[in-house]
Parts: structure tokens; C-alpha cells; sequence
């Protein structure tokens, strides 16, 4: 996000994949993205990923979280549904726009949400850290 509330989406993806195979995707981003706070959802895999991740000194300069979600995804998606509304979400131009750009129309309904959560998921924690920046911290 930028100074004036844009929201700007870089990358997307979407694939089914087992323990070992998100393990490995995870790693991969998190090494090409070392100035990037990465947060990984405290669910199924997530939270083994995270707590696997913690315990390896490779990954001790790379900031990596935990992120619990306690509201329903209608709930977290609102978060930034506005930000869309008013145009100020952009997408790198790339070919996971169109998929994107697909499920969120028609999000809630859509059969496959997982972008639209990560989304959601990635505004939560930026939305944080922003609060503590206006706070002073």
C-alpha cells in the first residue's frame, strides 16, 4: 500500500498442492523476497510450515509470521473491498490478472476463494503495521 491507500498486487498464484510442494513454494517466495514481511495462515500446513521454518537458522533474517484469522472471509474480504471500489487496487499487469480479476467478481460465490483470502490476509497485516506506524511505534 502506498501513502495514499492504494493497494498495489504483484504476484498471484493458485495450485493444489501437498505439505511438502507448499513447503517448498514457500520457501522459494520467502528467498526471493527477503525485504518482505511473509505471513502464512495458522492453518492446516501453515502452522507447520511456520513452526518447521522457526526452528532453521537459514530463515532467522528473513520476517516470516504467523497470521490467526478469526473472522469469516466475507468479513476479512471487506477490508479491502473498498479500496476496490474506489479503483485504488492494481494489479502488475501479468497472466494470474485474468483468474484474479475472475474469482473476486465473483466472490463469495466463486468456487475457489484463495486468492481473494490472501488478499485479505495481506491487507490485515499491512493495515497493522501501518496502525503502529501512525502510533508511533
Amino acid at each position: 500500500m502506498d501513502k495514499d491507500g492504494n493497494l498495489y498486487i504483484g504476484d498471484g498464484f493458485r495450485s493444489r498442492m501437498n505439505y511438502p510442494e507448499q513447503r517448498r513454494y514457500i520457501i522459494m517466495k520467502m528467498m526471493q523476497e527477503r525485504d518482505v514481511e511473509h505471513g502464512i495462515e495458522d492453518a492446516l500446513h501453515g502452522k507447520a510450515v511456520v513452526q518447521d521454518l522457526q526452528r532453521n537458522a537459514v530463515f532467522r533474517s528473513v520476517a516470516f509470521r504467523s497470521v490467526r484469522v478469526t473472522e469469516d472471509k466475507i468479513t476479512r474480504a471487506l477490508s479491502w473491498s473498498t479500496l476496490a471500489e474506489e479503483g485504488k487496487v492494481f494489479l502488475v499487469k501479468a497472466n494470474w490478472n485474468k483468474g484474479l480479476i475472475e474469482e473476486a467478481a465473483m466472490f463469495p460465490k466463486a468456487a475457489n476463494d484463495d486468492q481473494i483470502d490472501a488478499i485479505s490476509i495481506s491487507v490485515s497485516m499491512l493495515s497493522k503495521v501501518r496502525q503502529h506506524v501512525a502510533a508511533g511505534f
